[in-house]
């Protein structure tokens, strides 16, 4: 019977909710085991215990675990919404913001495949974060750095990846910056740094030892320097140009033309928008801190897993994507005044191909083979 009601999970689904020899444990126990062992190779267990609640509320129905996926996402895109509005003074780009974050195709994959709740869940915990740091840039007050530490120690303990959280940090306090104490920012940000790195090498032993870490390669420094940076900016294309969608997108094993110009035209695109005009270079960087931060350690500069880029990973960094997605859709509203009605029937002009697309994913993530089948269609020599 459960494995009937258990036939959408895929890829490792099963390995982490019903094959572990945990998941037969007591209560108790399995509560113990989540703050004391790593699953997959990850330390979640905040990400653990969303789980054990999606089986009080529904036991042994597959369902309950994507509808809990589901909720979650809608308070990330909420989450979304304050954090731009906050950015950028306007709900307008916060409202159009959180609209592409929601029904991006590219993160039907952190919503869909159940063992990617950690993503889910920290993304939660680490919009909630960002939001109330801001707060704390604006405002001054001490309790919002205490909330933000409760919700970086969570994310932290929902996965390991929000080790990045205090770059957005960073990002955030150059974006919004004031003539202002610089000393006192950075004794605000020093504990995060020193707590993320202290994480960060339990995440980096934790990956060793559950065979994560991939060297075997075979490609220079050099290249993989490269090849990083293609990454790097092919998150941001996927996101306003969603094709090619798959679940891994494996590590090649030479270096295309193709790479080498997408990881100049990127680094190119980059110094510009850093260096011309000559005003507000801080702000600047503050926004490309926000967008490659959460990036640095999933584009093999250090060698996580087989994958060169996958879409899951885009959770975090696709928020300042789409909020200039927002911002650029607002300005050019606001240089034509179309009205209000042909502006809303551009804007869905833009969300509604998303959507389309999205469904699109969100079907072959409900029949296994068909994911996998697409996925050897994407990349025919993954096998």
């Amino acid at each position: 019977r459960l494995e009937g009601q258990l036939r959408p999970f895929v890829w490792d689904d099963r390995s982490l909710l019903i094959e572990d020899s945990v998941q037969h444990l007591p209560l108790s126990q399995r509560v113990e085991a989540y703050f004391t062992q790593s699953f997959l190779g990850n330390y979640q267990p905040l990400t653990m215990l969303s789980y054990e609640l999606d089986r009080a509320i529904a036991s042994d129905a597959w369902w309950m675990h994507r509808w809990m996926n589901v909720l979650l996402h809608i308070l990330c895109s909420c989450l979304v919404a304050l954090l731009a509005a906050r950015l950028c003074s306007d709900r307008r780009i916060g409202l159009l913001a959180s609209v592409l974050f929601a029904v991006s195709p590219l993160h039907v994959e952190n919503v869909a495949w159940v063992a990617e709740r950690k993503s889910l869940m920290a993304g939660l915990f680490s919009f909630l974060a960002m939001y109330l740091y801001a707060k704390y840039l604006k405002q001054g007050d001490g309790k919002r750095l205490w909330l933000t530490w409760f919700a970086f120690v969570a994310a932290l303990l929902s996965k390991g990846t929000a080790v990045m959280l205090p770059v957005s940090f960073l990002g955030l306090a150059l974006l919004l910056r004031k003539q202002g104490p610089w000393p006192a920012l950075a004794r605000s940000l020093a504990p995060f740094f020193a707590v993320a790195l202290i994480a960060g090498v339990g995440v980096v032993l934790l990956q060793h030892e559950a065979g994560y870490m991939k060297t075997e390669h075979g490609i220079s420094l050099a290249s993989r320097i490269v090849l990083s940076a293609a990454a790097l900016w092919m998150y941001a294309v996927k996101l306003v140009l969603p094709f090619g969608c798959a679940v891994l997108h494996p590590m090649p094993t030479t270096v295309h033309i193709a790479f080498v110009a997408l990881a100049i035209a990127g680094s190119s695109m980059v110094s510009v928008f850093l260096y011309w005009p000559h005003h507000d270079r801080l702000r600047r960087l503050g926004y490309v801190l926000l967008y490659a931060g959460p990036l640095i350690p999933l584009i093999q500069l250090l060698p996580f897993g087989e994958a060169l880029w996958a879409e899951r990973y885009a959770y975090l960094p696709s928020v300042p994507v789409f909020i200039a997605c927002a911002w650029i859709m607002v300005q050019v509203y606001e240089r034509f005044r179309p009205g209000a009605v042909a502006g809303a029937l551009c804007a869905l002009a833009i969300v509604v191909p998303f959507a389309w697309s999205a469904r699109q994913r969100v079907q072959l993530w409900n029949d296994p083979i068909s994911l996998f089948e697409h996925d050897l269609h994407i990349h025919p020599g993954s096998s």
